[in-house]
C-alpha cells in the first residue's frame, strides 16, 4: 500500500469527523425553523471531495480496469454500458415513484433488452446449467401467480408476479454480458458504486429532509429514519453484509472509501440489523480485501475514531448512539431513550417464532385445505408483493415462512434448494480452485440466507435479489467465462497484478495443474 493511500485513510476521521461538533440554524420559508448538525454537512462536502479523489482514473486508463488492447477495450465498454442499462434501470425502482408509466415503459425496454440478448444470442449456454434453475424460479412465480388468481384477485396476481421476477433481468444480463473476469469486474464496480450512492441518499436526508419519492420515513429513538435511493429504511442495514465483500472483486481505487461510506450510511438509518451488518462487513473488509494489513487496520481504526469523536463532542450524535446501543440492550450514557419498541433479542425472536406462526395461521382463512399444498400465493407475503388490499397475512419477516405460505412447500423447496445448491457449488468451486471469486461470493450466500431468517422481501427486493443472481452467475457458469483474460498491451501498464493475478498463476506446484477441470480449456487465449 502507497504511503499516499495510507495518508489518505489517516486523514478520514479528521475529515468527516472534524466538523462533528458545532450546530446551527437554518430559517426555512414561513418563519420555521429547521435545525441540522453542521457535521453532516461537512461530511457531505468530504464525501465528495474523496470521492472524487478515489474514484478517478490514472491517466491512460479506464475507471474500471487496466488498459487493454483497443478491441478489447472496445468489447468490455460494450459490455459494461449494456449491463449498466439494465441494472440500472432495475435498481433504480424508487423512480416509479416520480415517474410514474414512464418507468414502467423504461422497465419493460430493459427487461426485454436482457431477455433478447440472453436468448437470442444462446447466453443461457454459458451456464452448467444452460439456464434451468432461472426457468423454473419464473416457472415456480408463474405458478403462485395463478394460484393468486384464484384465491385473491387477477390485480394481485399481476402485481405480485411482476414485484416477484423484477430483479430476474439482472442475471439475464450478467450472463450474456459477461465474456471475461475483466468484464465481470467492471460489473461489480457498476455495483459498488451505485449502491454506495444509494446509501449515501440516508445521510443526505438529514441535511435536505425527506425526499418525497423515497419510502415513507419511519421514527425511532425520537429520530427519523430515512428511505433511501434504493428502497425502504432496513435495505441499506441489510445490504451492507452482501456488498462490502465484493469491494474486494472491484478493480475501483480507493475501496475503504466505499467501505466507510457503506458502513456509515447503516449506522445512521436506526435500523437493527445494521450494527450486525456493520460487524460482518468489518470482519470480512479485515480479513478479505485486497490491501496491506496496515491499510485494512488504518481503515477499521479511523471508522472508530469518527464515531468516538461524534459520541464524545456532539450531544446530538450521543443520543443517536444511544438509540443504536439500546437495540441491544445496552445504554451508553444512562439516558432513557424514547420511542423505542423492542429490543433486537426479542424482535429476533419474534421473528423465529411468533410472527412466523401468525403467518402461517392466515392460511386458515382460506376456503379450502388445499392451500396447504399449494401455498396461498402472493398475499402471504403482507404488503411485500400485493397492495394492502390484496394482502391476506400479516407479513411474517421470514423469508422461508413466507415461501412456504406463499408457495406451499413443493415449490418453495425449489426456491430454497436452488440457493442452497448456489451456495454448494461456490464452496465446491472455491475448493477445488481456490479463486478468491468464489470465496467472496459464498460470504454474500452466506449473509444472504441467514438475513432471510430475520427479514422478507430478500428474494425478490432489487438489492438483494441482485446479489442473489449475481451469486448465481458466478456459481454456475463455466470456468472458461470467469478465467477468460483479456490481452493487455503492454506489462507496463498493468495495475493491481495481485488483484488480477490469474488463479492458475496463484497455485504452488502441490495443488492441480493445468489439466484440472476448473483451469481454461488447453489452446484457449485464457490457457496462453
Amino acid at each position: 500500500m502507497s504511503s499516499q493511500s495510507v495518508s489518505r485513510v489517516a486523514l478520514l476521521p479528521w475529515l468527516c469527523g472534524g466538523g462533528l461538533i458545532v450546530d446551527f440554524r437554518v430559517d426555512q420559508p414561513g418563519g420555521t425553523e429547521w435545525e441540522a448538525p453542521s457535521g453532516i454537512l461537512r461530511c457531505v462536502a468530504a464525501i465528495i471531495a474523496v470521492m472524487l479523489s478515489v474514484a478517478a482514473p490514472a491517466p491512460g486508463r479506464t475507471l474500471w480496469k487496466p488498459a487493454l488492447n483497443a478491441r478489447s477495450v472496445r468489447a468490455n465498454r460494450r459490455n459494461q454500458q449494456a449491463f449498466s442499462f439494465v441494472f440500472l434501470v432495475i435498481n433504480l425502482h424508487t423512480l416509479r415513484y416520480a415517474l410514474g408509466p414512464l418507468y414502467l415503459l423504461l422497465y419493460a425496454a430493459a427487461a426485454a433488452f436482457a431477455f433478447t440478448s440472453f436468448v437470442g444470442r444462446r447466453r443461457y449456454l454459458r451456464l452448467i446449467d444452460g439456464g434451468r434453475s432461472v426457468a423454473a424460479w419464473c416457472a415456480v412465480a408463474v405458478a403462485a401467480a395463478i394460484v393468486t388468481f384464484i384465491t385473491t384477485s387477477p390485480t394481485a396476481a399481476a402485481t405480485g408476479l411482476t414485484r416477484f421476477v423484477f430483479a430476474v433481468p439482472v442475471f439475464l444480463a450478467i450472463v450474456a454480458f459477461t465474456d471475461s473476469r475483466s468484464d465481470l469486474r467492471s460489473h461489480l464496480g457498476v455495483m459498488v458504486v451505485f449502491y454506495t450512492l444509494g446509501a449515501l441518499t440516508v445521510p443526505l436526508q438529514e441535511v435536505t429532509g425527506p425526499i418525497r419519492w423515497f419510502a415513507d420515513p419511519t421514527v425511532r429513538g425520537g429520530f427519523d429514519r430515512y428511505g433511501s435511493l434504493l428502497g425502504a429504511v432496513s435495505v441499506v442495514a441489510l445490504g451492507v453484509g452482501m456488498i462490502v465483500p465484493i469491494i474486494s472483486e472491484t478493480a475501483l481505487r480507493g475501496r475503504w472509501f466505499y467501505f466507510l461510506a457503506l458502513c456509515g450510511s447503516a449506522l445512521i438509518s436506526l435500523s437493527k440489523a445494521a450494527i450486525l451488518s456493520v460487524a460482518f462487513g468489518g470482519l470480512v473488509y479485515l480479513l478479505f480485501a485486497r490491501q496491506s494489513l496496515l491499510g485494512r487496520s488504518m481503515t477499521i481504526l479511523g471508522a472508530v475514531l469518527c464515531g468516538v469523536m461524534a459520541f464524545a463532542f456532539n450531544p446530538s450524535y450521543q443520543e443517536r448512539f444511544d438509540v443504536i446501543a439500546a437495540e441491544y440492550g445496552i445504554s451508553l450514557s444512562g439516558n432513557e431513550v424514547v420511542n423505542f419498541d423492542v429490543d433486537t433479542r426479542a424482535s429476533a425472536l419474534d421473528r423465529l417464532t411468533k410472527l412466523p406462526r401468525e403467518n402461517f395461521a392466515a392460511l386458515e382463512d382460506f376456503e379450502t385445505p388445499f392451500v396447504y399444498v399449494t401455498g396461498g400465493g402472493f398475499g402471504m407475503g403482507g404488503q411485500t408483493l400485493v397492495s394492502e388490499a390484496d394482502s391476506r397475512a400479516p407479513q411474517g419477516h421470514n423469508q422461508y415462512v413466507e415461501l412456504l405460505t406463499i408457495f406451499g412447500p413443493f415449490l418453495a423447496a425449489v426456491l430454497i434448494g436452488t440457493t442452497l445448491r448456489i451456495a454448494v457449488r461456490l464452496w465446491h468451486n472455491y475448493q477445488q480452485t481456490r479463486d478468491k471469486l468464489y470465496r467472496t461470493f459464498l460470504l454474500v450466500m452466506i449473509f444472504f440466507m441467514f438475513g432471510a431468517l430475520f427479514g422478507g422481501g430478500t428474494y425478490f427486493q432489487p438489492v438483494a435479489a441482485s446479489m442473489l443472481w449475481t451469486s448465481m452467475f458466478v456459481a454456475f457458469a463455466h470456468s472458461h467465462v470467469l478465467m477468460a483474460r483479456d490481452v493487455v498491451a503492454s506489462p507496463a501498464l498493468r495495475v493491481g497484478s495481485a488483484a488480477m493475478t490469474w488463479p492458475t498463476e496463484r497455485r504452488s506446484a502441490a495443488e492441480p495443474r493445468d489439466d484440472h477441470p476448473f483451469n481454461p480449456p488447453t489452446g484457449s487465449p485464457s490457457g496462453a
